[in-house]
């Protein structure tokens, strides 16, 4: 990175602080990940939100359209407003003096709901894993395929349609909201930042779980991503803007 002031080196020293909480993050969401593929986890806990005798989910659009309307539809206009807002300072930045030290921050939001839900829904797209309520076995007609599983012979025979359900694209918008953590440069404000992206991804998270659009892994998953893509993100944004202005003053 390119360090030029005292302003620059406190956020790189922020930087590295940060560095270490999200690393742990990665490798622990990694492990849980390997834990619930290979002991069936999803399963176990799934089971719990569908009626075997009424083969119907605990929740559903149809019958709790209030529930839907808040956890699904209300809740991602509200994150996509949060994003508009941000945008809208940003480009203000360029007309109002006082607006400029929040351009960094927010194009960085801003980046951060468009990258990680749209990397989110590009697995999606070759993940060629269904959702439980397609499985045959939650009253479907898809087959189960493992996350790191290649579909049988058969399997193909049986079905034509692939698989659009791993990772967790409903959470990408909350999960998103993570990014606060870089946001915010006091230890206590960046506590809430995770507290605020957590919450909210998991909030729509287990929503789809109960509605059996989700296993729980393709949340913990889509935290994964998220992670990992905001992570990124802040490390080119930031040397972008550093870079520029050094180059200015120059």
């Amino acid at each position: 990175m390119l360090v030029k002031n005292k302003m620059e080196t406190k956020y790189l020293l922020s930087y590295l602080k940060m560095r270490k909480i999200i690393f742990f993050q990665i490798l622990i969401l990694i492990l849980i990940i390997f834990i619930f593929e290979f002991f069936d986890l999803d399963f176990k806990f799934q089971n719990l939100f569908f009626n075997q005798s009424t083969k119907k989910w605990l929740l559903n659009k149809e019958e709790n359209k209030i529930l839907h309307l808040i956890f699904y539809d209300g809740i991602k206009i509200l994150i996509i407003l949060f994003g508009v807002v941000n945008l809208g300072i940003f480009i203000f930045s360029y007309f109002k003096a006082k607006l400029i030290k929040f351009r960094f921050e927010c194009l960085y939001i801003v980046l951060c709901l468009a990258v990680i839900p749209s990397v989110i829904a590009l697995i999606k797209s070759y993940s060629n894993v269904y959702c439980p309520y397609e499985l045959e076995i939650y009253n479907g007609d898809k087959p189960y395929i493992k996350t790191f599983e290649k579909m049988s012979a058969w399997q193909k025979r049986k079905t034509t349609d692939r698989g659009k359900g791993y990772p967790a694209g409903h959470a990408s918008g909350g999960f998103a909201l993570l990014c606060l953590f870089y946001v915010f440069k006091k230890r206590k404000h960046q506590i809430l930042g995770l507290f605020i992206g957590l919450v909210f991804g998991w909030i729509m998270g287990i929503y789809q779980v109960l509605r059996g659009a989700h296993f729980l892994s393709h949340n913990f998953m889509t935290w994964l991503i998220a992670i990992i893509s905001m992570h990124f993100i802040y490390i080119l944004l930031a040397n972008y803007f550093w870079a520029k202005k050094y180059d200015a003053k120059n």
